[in-house]
Formats: C-alpha cells, sequence, structure tokens
C-alpha cells in the first residue's frame, strides 16, 4: 500500500500553497511530471518507472482528495495534468536526445529540480 502524505515538517510546510486551487494544480502538475518521467523511465530502467508510477498514483490520489474542497469550482485537472507531462516529457526528450550538450544539461537540471519539488511533498515509496 502507498504512504501518502501524512505530515510535513515546517521547512517543507512552507513549500505548499495555502490556496486549496494552488495545491489541487501542484498536485496535478506533480502527477503529471511523474506520468512524463514513468514514461521515459521505461525505455532505460524498468524499477525506476515503477517507482514513479508508485509517485504518480500518490499525487493523483491527493488530486482527488484536494478536488472536493474546490466547492463546485473544480478545474480542468485532467488538463492541467496533460499539459505538465508534455512539458516534462519535452525536457526529458531534450535531456536525453538532444545533440546540443550545454541545452541537455540545462534541460537535465530543469527536469531534476522539477521532480525535486514534488518529492520533497511526500513520503519516500
Amino acid at each position: 500500500m502507498l504512504v501518502f502524505l501524512a505530515a510535513l515538517s515546517a521547512t517543507e510546510s512552507a513549500a505548499l500553497p495555502d490556496s486549496v486551487r494552488d495545491r489541487a494544480h501542484l498536485f496535478a502538475d506533480c502527477a503529471g511530471r511523474f506520468s512524463a518521467v514513468a514514461e521515459h523511465a521505461r525505455m532505460f530502467d524498468g524499477a525506476a518507472s515503477e517507482e514513479a508510477e508508485a509517485r504518480r498514483d500518490i499525487f493523483v490520489a491527493l488530486l482527488n482528495a484536494t478536488l472536493p474542497d474546490l466547492d463546485g469550482a473544480e478545474p480542468d485537472s485532467l488538463d492541467w495534468r496533460i499539459q505538465s507531462k508534455a512539458a516534462h516529457a519535452a525536457l526529458l526528450s531534450t535531456a536525453y536526445f538532444s545533440m546540443h550538450s550545454e541545452r541537455a544539461r540545462l534541460a537535465r537540471e530543469a527536469a531534476a529540480r522539477h521532480v525535486a519539488i514534488c518529492s520533497a511533498l511526500i513520503l519516500p515509496v
């Protein structure tokens, strides 16, 4: 069974948005990012793909738990997830397949930063 976000330390809680809508958007972004990571990892490392899928599932559950708090103003969270997945997949594609070493390095660093933001919000799987 997956371990869901149980508690955040004082320093990590500062990174969690105050607004319910912003939290939902962050959870959707993270679900999309981990979907892209899982898809990318399937080419190279099955275990990493499974870990990314588990993290994606945690963020989907957090998103679904947050949506009822929006009091009927539910955003198109699936659209947020799809846009985030596409953006992160583009970063990963550039990072690993670009012929330009500097562009690839910058994309790797950006992708790592985005995933680190999400990873800091949940307990390790």
